[in-house]
């Protein structure tokens, strides 16, 4: 087992499918444009993965459901967080995909954020496999050269600077979220539950903060932002 490595931001700080995006038409602009939200705030909708009677993957005794939940109100809390701290980071506006254990269809998921209209969607999971080998971080966008793939890239690498997982890549996936959201949009999947190193790490204190604050730096960073870590607002975490 490994533990969880050290935040290197302190101060700032389920089966892998491996689908080729099909090729359908999908309205998301190339990574060319501007990376303006609607407003000053930029909305993101956060999709905690699964929920209610679909678990997700489990896995040495976690439940991705119950993780993704747990991961996606801390993104919340620190988006939140962020806005109301002038020092530094964005404004944003937030909504999720359900804030319990509930049971949401993945066509509710992104009718939601298409109707909200997001700026952004951004789908929290963690991977299983049948073989305990399989370890590390991927993450997914519909297509290449789009600003979702953007930032599918830096949650990528914010993920692996927080977990120090397998670098398993950033992909492309046509899977429902990524294809139906109107909205550029990626998919995350920090590490494997099947595997009992990664496992051990999303066990370990301070895993929920570590992922949740990668996730803000990732959103940070796609907008052209410096990562910040809000110093005022929600803290229920500590190390």
């Amino acid at each position: 087992m490994f533990p969880l490595l050290p935040l290197r931001r302190a101060a700032t700080l389920t089966a892998t499918l491996g689908l080729a995006a099909a090729a359908a038409v999908h309205l998301e602009p190339p990574a060319s444009a501007s990376l303006q939200g609607s407003g000053n705030a930029r909305r993101i909708f956060i999709d905690a993965g699964h929920g209610g009677i679909d678990p997700g993957a489990i896995g040495n005794g976690i439940v991705e459901k119950e993780l993704n939940l747990e991961v996606a109100l801390r993104l919340r809390d620190l988006l939140e967080a962020d806005t109301a701290d002038p020092s530094g980071g964005g404004e944003w506006e937030v909504r999720m995909t359900r804030t319990d254990d509930a049971t949401v269809s993945l066509s509710n998921r992104t009718t939601e954020a298409n109707n909200w209209p997001a700026d952004r969607f951004v789908s929290i999971h963690h991977n299983a496999f049948t073989s305990s080998i399989a370890s590390g971080t991927e993450t997914f966008s519909f297509a290449n050269g789009t600003q979702g793939a953007d930032l599918r890239d830096r949650l990528q690498e914010e993920l692996l600077t927080a977990m120090g997982f397998v670098d398993r890549g950033p992909k492309t996936a046509n899977f429902f979220v990524l294809r139906e959201s109107l909205m550029p949009a990626a998919l995350t999947e920090a590490g494997f539950l099947s595997n009992p190193g990664d496992a051990a790490a999303l066990a370990a204190p301070g895993a929920v903060e570590a992922l949740a604050r990668a996730h803000l730096f990732g959103i940070q960073r796609h907008y052209g932002l410096a990562p910040h870590l809000p110093v005022s607002g929600p803290s229920t975490y500590c190390f």
